[in-house]
């Protein structure tokens, strides 16, 4: 069975690091394409033994080139899949968002890629000539400079990046619509429909957001958990609300209580 899950911890997506936002598009990409997971993990060897070779004492060429064509090589297929991806979850998100804030407010999802080219080839290239370029910067530091591991995905909302002027609501909206958006595309590629599970967000959202964001579950196999019915504004009439307490569960009526 498949499921897209929101959690407490989603919002760092919105205001932390890339990384938080590249690792959403490489679940993802690996779940739709398993193939993604083999060169995604070869792409990360391919960087960690390069790696090794820049903090070591090898300055030889030929000692990089096997590694260079990998990082090269590999780094271009990564960045490819997640422009594509990326560009359906803007789409969807952008939407969702629109909806959620009541269409006050536009996010705008862009893939930044550290390399330039539209290209495989082009991305080849690019990367073997940064390598080549900033090799003495990568020895200093001892890592590897280029590639997607170094990219970055943007988020911004009324064109203002999200992680520095965002609010917190905002944050959690964009990254609900995310995962709104990651739902839509598993069901697109695997003709199943995910189960959405919403674990303790809901009430960070205010009566509006909570109520379109719930209307959205609606549409879905959704599970959504609160500490208390209370943090509710709204509940939809059909709901099954389960009360666990006790290591027992009890079923209620859908009433807020």
């Amino acid at each position: 069975m498949l499921c897209v899950t929101a959690g407490p911890d989603d919002p760092e997506v919105a205001r932390g690091h890339a990384a938080f936002r590249r690792r959403l598009v490489d679940v993802l990409l690996a779940q739709i394409s398993p193939a993604y997971y083999y060169v995604a993990a070869r792409y990360a060897r391919a960087v960690a033994q390069r790696n090794r070779l820049l903090r070591g004492k090898t300055m030889a060429a030929a000692d990089f080139d096997p590694w260079d064509d990998q990082v090269a090589a590999l780094g271009a297929t990564v960045t490819l899949r997640r422009r594509d991806l990326v560009a359906r979850l803007a789409a969807a998100a952008g939407q969702i968002y629109r909806e959620l804030s009541g269409g006050r407010e536009e996010l705008v999802v862009t893939y930044a890629a550290n390399l330039p080219g539209a290209e495989e080839a082009d991305l080849i290239r690019a990367a073997r000539e940064a390598m080549a370029a900033q090799r003495q910067a990568e020895r200093a530091r001892g890592v590897t400079l280029v590639g997607p591991h170094r990219d970055e995905i943007t988020l911004e909302v009324d064109r203002r990046l999200l992680r520095l002027y965002g609010s917190r609501g905002q944050q959690m909206a964009a990254v609900l619509a995310l995962r709104l958006a990651e739902r839509q595309v598993l069901q697109e590629e695997t003709g199943e429909e995910p189960v959405l599970l919403l674990d303790d967000v809901v009430m960070t959202l205010d009566e509006s957001r909570q109520a379109r964001l719930l209307a959205f579950a609606r549409g879905a196999q959704a599970l959504v958990t609160v500490t208390t019915l209370a943090a509710l504004a709204t509940l939809p009439p059909d709901a099954v609300v389960f009360r666990v307490a006790g290591g027992a569960v009890e079923a209620q009526r859908a009433h807020l209580a």
